[in-house]
């Protein structure tokens, strides 16, 4: 089981016959674990994605959310998992489709944009921290010397005292 999809979603999208007969390696019944472990890898890729939006904070957010997560993030890890099937088994589907279809499922995570009311608040109910660095401190010069230079701007020319 994922994240946000489990496996009765993937038997809704696609029939229980196809997943058991593309995950069964040994044709023993051990489906289960194989799917598992794919259903993590397309979880992780739209995961990737989501942080690059949203920062760590948003990902937690949406972890915190499970199975409950928007419809979006379900579509596309189902997306990403269907896709990963036909890498797994070229004859699941047309080589030439899968290609364009991949290249479409990265489109629509490199534009997933979820609502911010998705994704703003924690359990607290408070809003998550600012992507900011508040309270920094910035310091530049000698790290020998901590007395700072005096800078002299003039007519768009720099003059910078050297200490001898």
């Amino acid at each position: 089981m994922g994240r946000y999809i489990v496996h009765a979603d993937v038997v809704a999208r696609l029939s229980a016959r196809e997943v058991k007969d593309i995950y069964d390696d040994g044709h023993d019944g051990g489906w289960k674990n194989n799917l598992d472990a794919a259903i993590k890898d397309a979880e992780s890729t739209v995961e990737d994605s989501i942080q690059k939006t949203y920062g760590f904070s948003g990902l937690e957010a949406l972890r915190a959310m499970g199975t409950d997560c928007p419809h979006s993030v379900k579509r596309l890890a189902l997306d990403e998992l269907q896709w990963r099937m036909g890498r797994r088994h070229p004859g699941y589907t047309n080589a030439a489709l899968w290609a364009q279809w991949h290249e479409t499922i990265k489109a629509e995570l490199a534009e997933l944009r979820l609502r911010d009311v998705e994704l703003t608040a924690n359990d607290d109910g408070e809003g998550l921290e600012p992507a900011v660095n508040e309270g920094g401190i910035v310091e530049s010069g000698d790290p020998d010397d901590p007395e700072p230079q005096v800078k002299v701007f003039a007519d768009g020319m720099g003059f910078f005292w050297q200490t001898p």
